[in-house]
């Protein structure tokens, strides 16, 4: 364990280490308007100093950032020398800095970094020496906050002179800061409120001072990616302000804000109208993301010309405070509070309390972080606050010290240190990832555990034999599932590794598995990570199953895997550290292991995604031939989906009507209710599948009223205490009523004896007086549930971990703007018959000019589904570097001269990741940066032409004639490597843009590209792996199973 350093004087490592998901009250709107943004901002600027100190109006703007200096801004914003600024003009001089090409303008991005509510109000009821401090804070925070983003995320952007590509550099920023005091005002029962809200506006204008001296447009990816740090940083800071001058006591918060104490959550409450209002909307909207928030919150707001004039707005929330027991008097007692104000510490002794695997700590969730991470985690571990200098100042110790931090490194050129890689790396602009020893160790000691048994022969049964017991099934197993019988079965390997997308017959495949091995007295024994998986391995495959955990923990306690057996480990993609452990505990017992899964579905929820890299590592047994969905036009588009296109599913699903787009959530809970009753009705098996929690439980109940007044549930029955076991913890459900035709769902920990498994549905069929339930599954088994089993829900929708694995009829898909491609996969990838997806029409814009939503291309229909539908989330873990950078590297986009973006050459990033992976030659002649992603496409394994067409569109470039020009590109590229990769224009062409698929000479050339990326992750790893596993000898026996 290494200590916390105290680097800094009053800086010591002190206590109790808690969990802490990491935010900061920062959040980035783009200002996409010169007139609308100079109209927002300097409207609010008080007309007279009376406005000002009754807070109907605001403080003028000023200036800050180091390219606001070298134009002569200085002081006070000047309302010409501003909307200039946003116009990309000199102050000045009215020259040109730079111009816009992307086809939607940003002019500015509003940075605004907020206080906490109880020190709003401190400012609100307290004397004017309080105020002066609150606004010193404020002042500090925000500093705290800009400075950081300037030396982290300014970036501007260059063509290289000799090739025209796209290259980042260091900028300056252009910055006006404007202070808010109040929130926007609020009808309540018709009378106008207004809170009061401490915020500050940095508006950080799209032009930046480069390093080479010239002016250029922000890259503002990187202010969206750092954004979550520097709000820590500021909040850090603004604590270390109200404590040192006003001795005030602060409660931490986990996500690493913090409140004052001496308020009540009622007295916060009554000043959070605004707040409260917001989440209304967001809840009516039906989003859940942080940046559907953040939509919501624009579209719910007034207009602050509703304000009465003349209205004194301290005069009014001193009336409001004192109804609520807020007396000047009572303020003052909160000051001078805390002893301790000039010392600093850490609430945590150690850093791997920080960056360890124990909860809240970094690697508890993903096997890598980055320094950003660390600064963010850092600041919510400072209960009094600290300034910005010393958090980083550790920060970089920690990601210096190699005894508790390993840097992921970057591919090195010949000749170049790991060192210098890095460097190199981050002086472009990148971000360098970083795990620690421990993880590092165990992932890589996995791999090599992995690879050693690679001609194990373990357990190697003849093909012969399998092939026999194979046509013995004659036709009812597919191509794919013959081949992952054979190979598991013959394969020499001590790991072996199955992939198969949803609906392929996994599971059926597994039942003869097990069936050839236990012919042969082979022990065979199955584990999951749930209940449910394990009692289905038993159930519909014949397979011995427990839990992982309940193996592992088997294992722990000294009992041993049978040597010479198989064990058979299902649902792997959702196994983090887990999955490491299981493959070196085979290892050492001298087990065969089969690990079956789908990269494509949910991730790990601790740890990263283990199971991909090993297949990428070992190579896999691939299932692609989906038996589950009735239509084949239904299997193509989620393969499509689960390839990362979700394109193809979103058109095909509005032509079917299978997209309902409603116009609040409330009508969306009731279509699906409706919906569900309407297929039930027709004897169909319904489920519907939903992310969030409270989705699910409203959901249960609106559908269950539904089924009621349909005639499908009994109008009366028994009354329930229930809770949902989730993880160790147990959440109380309240008293839930269950009648004859309700759905349930067991929730509650797994009694194999009774039959009572964690995850399994059912129907009721009778009731009892004293609460007993007899529920009936699909697969007409009957089961009994006692009254004191509390594990009962209603089974109506569940959320897609509980329905991963699940099959039905119909799906019914609650959607969410802050789900992932991995999470759609999964939801719309359960039914037989047929899906349908239920979202709430897009939310109006800001008419003010200032956007908080992500940009969206109006001229590709349902494009902001699709984007959600293909966002990637995938957790790396260490054994993906440095091969995980690589899509860092591709920045293909067209050269500063949209007019000639077609014809520029491949981009140096381009270059570096071709030549890395060997494929330079894949090139034409005169090569564009077109030709290049198209490679780029097929290495990653994405559809043909996709990112090519989004940057060409981006740029301006009409969206057929981006088509044309892909397809173009794309024979150029074939015809260089003698082969054809145009598809028919049935497959090829939607909607008049071009989208090929891969066919058959493209799957070749992606399984080559895939299989030398194998092999260099696998030489990278076993060259950088120092630790050898550890091998126990074991005497023969059969162990567990």
């Amino acid at each position: 364990m290494r200590p916390i350093g105290a680097r800094s004087a009053g800086v010591v490592g002190r206590g109790q280490a808690r969990s802490r998901p990491h935010a900061g009250m920062i959040s980035i709107g783009n200002v996409v308007s010169v007139s609308d943004g100079a109209r927002y901002f300097q409207e609010a600027v008080a007309e007279s100093p009376a406005d000002y100190y009754a807070a109907r109006g605001e403080a003028a703007g000023v200036w800050r950032g180091q390219a606001a200096a070298e134009l002569g801004l200085n002081g006070p914003v000047r309302r010409e020398d501003f909307v200039r600024i946003l116009d990309g003009r000199h102050p000045t001089t009215g020259d040109e800095l730079g111009r816009h090409y992307a086809a939607r303008k940003n002019v500015a991005f509003d940075v605004t970094f907020s206080l906490p509510k109880s020190v709003s109000l401190l400012y609100a009821l307290g004397d004017d020496h309080m105020r002066a401090i609150v606004l010193l804070a404020l002042d500090a925070g925000a500093t705290a906050a800009h400075e950081y983003l300037e030396e982290h995320a300014a970036w501007g952007r260059i063509a290289n002179p000799q090739n025209r590509a796209i290259e980042h550099v260091r900028a300056q920023l252009v910055t006006a800061t404007f202070v808010h005091r109040t929130a926007r005002p609020v009808t309540r029962d018709g009378v106008i409120t207004v809170d009061p809200q401490l915020h500050t506006h940095l508006v950080v204008a799209s032009f930046a001072k480069r390093a080479n001296g010239t002016w250029g447009q922000l890259h503002g990816q990187q202010l969206y990616a750092h954004a979550a740090a520097a709000g820590a940083i500021g909040q850090a800071t603004t604590r270390d302000v109200l404590v040192r001058e006003l001795g005030l006591r602060v409660r931490t918060n986990p996500n690493g804000t913090f409140e004052l104490e001496g308020f009540t959550p009622e007295q916060l409450a009554e000043f959070s109208q605004r707040h409260q209002q917001a989440r209304a909307a967001a809840g009516a909207a039906g989003v859940t993301s942080y940046d559907g928030m953040k939509v919501a919150v624009l579209a719910s707001r007034e207009s602050k010309s509703a304000v009465a004039p003349g209205t004194d707005h301290f005069e009014q929330w001193r009336d409001r405070a004192a109804t609520l027991g807020l007396t000047p008097r009572s303020v003052r007692d909160l000051l001078d509070q805390e002893q301790l104000r000039d010392l600093r510490w850490f609430d945590v002794d150690t850093a791997q309390a920080v960056i360890g695997r124990d909860e809240g700590g970094l690697t508890a969730q993903t096997s890598v972080f980055s320094r950003r991470d660390l600064i963010r985690s850092l600041a919510a571990h400072t209960p009094l606050g600290m300034r910005r200098e010393q958090i980083e100042e550790l920060a970089d110790a920690i990601l210096a010290d190699p005894a508790v931090t390993t840097p992921m490194v970057p591919a090195q050129r010949e000749g170049e240190s790991p060192g210098e890689a890095m460097d190199r790396w981050r002086d472009r602009g990148m971000e360098l990832h970083y795990s620690t020893p421990e993880v590092v160790e165990l992932e890589r000691r996995m791999l090599r555990s992995a690879v050693l048994r690679d001609q194990e022969r373990t357990l190697v049964i003849d093909g012969g034999h399998v092939r026999t017991a194979v046509a013995a099934i004659g036709s009812q197993l597919t191509k794919d599932q013959r081949d992952m019988v054979l190979g598991v079965c013959t394969s020499t390997a001590g790991v072996v590794v199955v992939e198969g997308a949803a609906g392929t017959g996994k599971t059926t495949a597994v039942r003869l598995i097990r069936n050839i091995h236990a012919d042969l007295g082979v022990s065979v024994v199955g584990c999951a990570p749930s209940n449910r998986a394990a009692v289905t391995l038993g159930e519909e495959a014949g397979v011995t199953a427990v839990t992982t955990a309940s193996l592992l923990g088997r294992l722990r306690d000294g009992q041993h895997l049978a040597r010479g057996g198989l064990v058979i480990a299902d649902e792997c993609s959702m196994l983090g550290p887990d999955l490491a452990e299981l493959v070196i505990r085979a290892e050492q017992d001298g087990a065969k292991l089969v690990l079956i899964g789908d990269s494509a579905q949910l991730q790990p929820i601790h740890g990263g995604a283990l199971f991909r890299s090993l297949g990428d590592a070992l190579g896999r047994i691939s299932l692609t031939d989906v038996v589950r969905q009735r239509e084949s036009w239904d299997r193509e588009v989620l393969m499509a989906l689960r390839a990362g296109d979700a394109a193809p599913l979103v058109r095909r699903y509005l032509d079917e009507g299978r997209v309902h787009h409603c116009p609040d959530e409330a009508s969306r809970v009731a279509t699906i209710a409706a919906d569900w009753v309407a297929a039930t009705t027709e004897g169909h098996e319904v489920i519907t599948i939903a992310r969030e929690r409270a989705a699910v439980a409203e959901l249960n109940a609106v559908t269950r009223e539904a089924a009621v007044d349909a005639g499908l549930v009994g109008r009366t029955g028994v009354h329930r205490v229930s809770t949902d076991q989730v993880g160790h913890k147990t959440m109380p459900l309240g008293e839930l009523e269950f009648a004859v035709g309700d759905r349930v769902l067991l929730v509650g920990r797994t009694q194999r004896h009774r039959g009572l498994v964690k995850g399994l549905r059912g129907t009721v069929v009778e009731t009892a007086a004293d609460g007993t339930l007899c529920l009936e599954t699909a697969e007409k088994r009957r089961l009994t549930v006692p009254p004191r089993y509390a594990g009962v829900a209603h089974g109506y929708a569940l959320t897609a971990h509980r329905a991963q694995g699940a099959t039905a009829d119909i799906v019914l898909v609650h959607g969410s703007d802050a789900a992932d491609r991995h999470w759609h996969y999964v939801a719309l990838s359960r039914h037989r018959l047929r899906a349908a997806y239920y979202d709430v029409a897009s939310q109006p814009r800001d008419t003010e000019g200032v956007h908080h939503g992500p940009p969206v291309d109006a001229s590709w229909t349902d494009q902001a589904l699709i984007a959600s539908m293909e966002r990637d989330d995938a957790k790396p873990s260490t054994l993906d570097y440095p091969a995980a950078y690589d899509r860092q590297l591709v920045e293909t986009c067209p050269s500063t001269d949209p007019t000639a973006g077609r014809g520029v050459a491949p981009t140096e990033r381009q270059l570096e990741l071709l030549r890395l992976n060997g494929l330079l030659e894949e090139l034409p002649p005169a090569a564009t940066w077109i030709h290049a992603s198209l490679v780029v496409d097929r290495l990653f394994g994405n559809p043909a032409g996709e990112s090519a067409q989004r940057w060409l569109t981006k740029g301006g470039t009409p969206p057929d004639e981006a088509g044309r020009a892909v397809a173009m590109a794309m024979q150029d590229v074939a015809a260089s490597r003698g082969r054809s990769c145009i598809r028919d224009s049935r497959s090829g062409v939607m909607d008049g843009q071009l989208r090929a698929r891969p066919g058959s000479a493209e799957k070749e050339l992606a399984m080559q590209a895939e299989e030398a990326r194998r092999r260099r992750r696998l030489e990278h790893n076993l060259h950088h792996d120092h630790h050898a596993p550890a091998h126990t000898t074991q005497s023969p026996g059969r162990g567990i199973g």
